[in-house]
């Protein structure tokens, strides 16, 4: 996780120094891919320890997810 962060945080300066190299789709996906990563550690954990009560939760989650797809396309 650190290494990514640090990569997202090279991306996002390079984009303030070159702005027409690095567009803000490209960091849109990068912090979206980033954001998809963490969303899924935390379904994964929320499914090991209670699977029946945070069931709302990870609805909530997927549909987050599911209006963040539009960003990778």
């Amino acid at each position: 996780m650190r290494i990514r962060n640090r990569n997202l945080c090279y991306i996002a300066a390079s984009a303030t120094k070159y702005r027409t190299k690095v567009s803000k789709v490209n960091l849109k996906i990068a912090y979206a891919s980033e954001l998809q990563s963490i969303l899924m550690n935390l379904v994964n954990i929320l499914n090991f320890t209670k699977p029946f009560r945070y069931w709302n939760f990870k609805l909530f989650i997927a549909r987050k997810f599911l209006k963040m797809e539009k960003f990778q396309y």
